[in-house]
């Protein structure tokens, strides 16, 4: 979904919001508000850089934890024949 889609659907919320009367009880908070207006790479690069995991570590815990490791084979590995590996929980 192009970024310009994002900004429009939460622009969106927030005028509803508004006119429900319901902007004294809930808010809307989208990247812009976070971030104010750098480019999308810019913000995508401070988001990967304050809160991604080190690589090293997620691979440490795919190692380390069979959940993770059968969620990381789904997103990898989906074998187009039989589709995504399924999910931990049940279907």
């Amino acid at each position: 979904m192009p970024d310009t889609t994002l900004d429009a659907y939460g622009d969106a919320l927030r005028t509803l919001v508004h006119d429900e009367g319901l902007a004294a009880r809930l808010g809307v908070v989208d990247l812009r508000a976070a971030y104010g207006d750098p480019s999308y790479d810019e913000k995508r690069a401070r988001i990967e850089a304050e809160h991604a995991p080190a690589l090293q570590t997620v691979r440490a815990e795919t190692r380390a934890d069979e959940t993770a490791r059968r969620l990381y084979r789904g997103v990898t590995r989906s074998d187009a024949a039989q589709g995504p590996a399924p999910l931990p929980w049940g279907p």
